[in-house]
């Protein structure tokens, strides 16, 4: 980054001076009057005015995305042997406070998001192709409105603890199929016990795949669908400009990520 930016102010540099030698020559100012003290008038143009005129650039080219269908659209890798063909993903909202720590079930999410919610706090929420084998996965949390605008898209079965009031009514604005612990908390999820006791019963609320498969049942939610990604993602190679051994996210004061690079697998691990 230094070495382009003294790169640029050079060059910089250079066409500021070329440009007072040409004055100081006696040609054409930046202003197009003759230098001070000359008799001499310009030369008339010949040129005419609409040779002048800026001509329209042509629109650069998109390259196109290349999309296999034999590819999970949730991660643009190859879709395992049990790919849960014509079925609607689960979304789960997840716990991600220290005393949370270590969540289960994410090793098995086909895609994660987090994002800051208050207080620097950062929450998860974890997307998964088939509902029916989502092992056992926590601590779910509540839900922010903001996040239902990411999990809209895949019109998935929304798992969550509660909410604040924005994120309870975008839920119920936007008609999401969800399955909320305040409602389900004793039948369609589990409380770790020991959890509970020593880091807070908020912290200590899990599900699976099978408890939620049978309030899906009760409430008359369709499992049946095909997740509609916001992202596409390429199937066509990238060469990387240059190599990197990590990535570090910083969220807040409170949170941050690192993410480095196996040359085993070829993937940024957490």
């Amino acid at each position: 980054m230094t070495k382009r930016l003294c790169s640029a102010l050079l060059a910089l540099s250079t066409a500021v001076m070329c440009l007072c030698a040409c004055t100081a020559g006696g040609q054409v100012s930046a202003s197009g009057a003759p230098p001070s003290g000359s008799s001499s008038a310009p030369a008339p143009s010949s040129v005419s005015q609409s040779a002048q005129e800026p001509q329209p650039q042509p629109e650069p080219e998109t390259p196109a995305i290349v999309t296999d269908p034999s590819a999970n659209p949730l991660t643009g890798l190859a879709k395992a042997d049990d790919w849960p063909e014509g079925m609607r993903p689960l979304a789960v909202m997840l716990d991600n406070v220290q005393a949370a720590l270590p969540q289960r079930g994410l090793q098995s999410a086909d895609l994660v998001y987090e994002m800051v919610t208050e207080g620097g706090i950062t929450r998860m929420m974890a997307v998964f192709a088939n509902p029916d084998a989502i092992p056992y996965t926590g601590p779910v949390r509540s839900v922010r409105h903001y996040y239902t605008d990411l999990a809209y898209p895949y019109d998935p079965i929304f798992v969550h603890f509660g909410g604040s009031k924005p994120g309870k009514a975008a839920v119920a604005d936007r008609g999401m199929d969800n399955v909320d612990g305040l409602i389900y908390g004793t039948t369609a999820f589990y409380k770790d016990a020991e959890r509970a006791k020593n880091r807070g019963v908020e912290h200590s609320y899990f599900i699976n795949g099978e408890a939620i498969a049978q309030v899906c049942e009760k409430r008359g939610y369709s499992l049946e669908g095909d997740p509609i990604p916001p992202l596409e993602i390429s199937q066509t190679p990238v060469a990387p400009a240059e190599k990197v051994s990590g990535v570090y996210v910083k969220f807040s004061g409170y949170s941050s990520d690192r993410f480095d690079y196996n040359a085993g697998t070829g993937l940024y691990e957490k």
